[in-house]
């Protein structure tokens, strides 16, 4: 049977595993590179053995495990899993663990995502995905023509981009409108030979990240049939919460004895490797663990960003009503309802930002872990607060040093968002009175044209859900096809 392969990624605290509660029971499905479960394996939990449920396809096991435990998998036809505790992505759920492993078979692709997990994909060796760094705000036809004419010389063709919506599919058109518009960066580039690039070493890859027009070009990762969820990775390998007292020399002279062209940059916090390494990143990275470097590594992973933690196919809901309502929300052209919180804000930080204790005392707030990933963080108020009082406080959080989005909360069973301050419009027209009309009563900057007749707007005094009202309101106008937030949200790569 075939799943989608879907990785969403939770980190629990510690503090889940304390004495009141420490998970009994761990249910875990096995999965292979074509998302399929794996029924043939044995499975162990610090050395309990696990049994197979055939009604959930999945490995069950009873104990009390403290929140250090091991997961062993043997397979027949897949390497042996061995994890830790500190490296798997789960989710609990009061006595219960529940979480997907994926197995790999011999000589199989994988890249690393969240420290040692690996994560299997089947290679597109033709292809390579570039992202583009644009002189414009956003990308335009100039721009993936002047990219066309640079590669040409290199004997590359764009072989896809991603400018306009695909219209013709449904299910498409619904998973490009959830994306934010650094989809349109994306570029799929093949050879005019029709040869593959499928080396460790790739010079044409190397091409590629020297242009100046480029931010990130690597293999293409597809873990299913779409190309608007293909991502890649880069010639990097980041370091995970690096000691500040790191010894630069001691690790450049590991590096340099596994490969004299690896060094480390210190600014940046990350190991480069050559520019025209390929897929090996992962074999390269588990190298570097062998030498006894006492760092824990990520790889440089490019994914595009989903504008709101849904499941599109399952939380968005037609609505009756020609009228919108405060409450309800639209998303890719389709209705949604949602419930406003104003007992939590989001934040996003400076990655380099981690110790919230002042923060949290200078605002009477407290740290929510549910929805936190990396910088993406969530704080609760302390006490209940007036909608003026709540918008001061957050006025004065934006203009932190260290802050780089906070807004309103937008929160599905799929995860959060935060509701930034732009809203994305189409309008029916450009050239019309009422549009200026309705930018100044409801106190609307232009901010940047899109394609066509879209544009990113601005909204003053954005906080206590005032986005989505100016999105509904922009509706019931009549002068606009759509008007969405844009917004933030952790990555989700399924």
């Amino acid at each position: 049977m075939k799943t989608a392969f879907i990785i969403f990624l939770l980190i629990i605290s510690s503090s889940a595993f304390s004495q009141e509660r420490k998970p009994q029971v761990m249910n875990i499905h096995l999965l292979n590179s074509e998302g399929e479960y794996v029924e043939n394996a044995v499975l162990s939990v610090d050395s309990i053995l696990a049994t197979y449920n055939p009604a959930n396809q999945s490995y069950s096991v009873s104990g009390t495990f403290d929140q250090n435990f091991n997961i062993i998998v043997f397979a027949e036809g897949y390497e042996t899993l061995n994890y830790k505790s500190k490296d798997l992505p789960y989710s609990i759920n009061s006595d219960e663990i529940s979480m997907n492993l994926y197995l790999i078979r011999p000589g199989e692709k994988y890249f690393y995502y969240q420290k040692q997990l690996k994560y299997p994909y089947i290679p597109r060796e033709d292809e390579l995905l570039v992202v583009l760094k644009p002189k414009e705000i956003i990308v335009t036809d100039s721009c993936i023509s002047e990219f066309e004419n640079s590669i040409k010389k290199q004997g590359l063709i764009v072989h896809k981009t991603f400018l306009e919506p695909p219209h013709q599919n449904t299910k498409e058109y619904m998973k490009y409108s959830s994306l934010s518009p650094s989809i349109r960066k994306k570029i799929i580039v093949k050879k005019q030979d029709g040869t593959t690039f499928d080396a460790n070493y790739c010079h044409d890859l190397a091409f590629l990240r020297l242009l100046d027009q480029v931010d990130y070009a690597g293999p293409v990762i597809m873990t299913n049939d779409s190309y608007l969820d293909a991502f890649t990775f880069n010639h990097f390998i980041k370091l995970d919460n690096p000691l500040e007292n790191i010894d630069s020399t001691k690790l450049n002279k590991i590096l340099k004895e596994i490969d004299v062209r690896y060094f480390y940059d210190e600014r940046k916090k990350r190991i480069v490797l050559p520019p025209e390494t390929n897929e090996n990143v992962p074999q390269i990275m588990e190298k570097i663990y062998e030498s006894g470097i006492d760092e824990t590594f990520n790889m440089a992973i490019m994914k595009f960003k989903r504008k709101a933690g849904i499941d599109l196919n399952q939380s968005l809901k037609s609505i009756s009503s020609d009228t919108l309502e405060s409450n309800y929300l639209t998303i890719g052209g389709k209705k949604m309802t949602f419930n406003k919180d104003f007992s939590r804000i989001g934040i996003v930080f400076e990655s380099n930002y981690s110790d919230y204790s002042t923060f949290i005392a200078k605002y009477n707030l407290t740290h929510d872990s549910q929805y936190n990933y990396r910088n993406f963080t969530v704080f609760r108020f302390t006490e209940n607060l007036s909608i003026e009082k709540r918008e001061e406080i957050i006025e004065l959080v934006k203009e932190e040093k260290h802050v780089e989005v906070v807004g309103d909360l937008l929160i599905s069973n799929q995860g959060a968002s935060i509701i930034t301050d732009k809203i994305i419009v189409q309008w029916k027209e450009t050239d019309s009175e009422e549009i200026i009309r309705i930018l100044r009563k409801e106190n609307l900057s232009k901010q940047m044209g899109l394609k066509g007749n879209r544009m990113h707007l601005k909204v003053q005094n954005p906080f206590n859900y005032r986005v989505v009202e100016v999105c509904n309101k922009l509706l019931n106008s009549g002068l606009v096809d759509f008007a969405e937030p844009d917004l933030f949200s952790p990555v989700i790569l399924d």
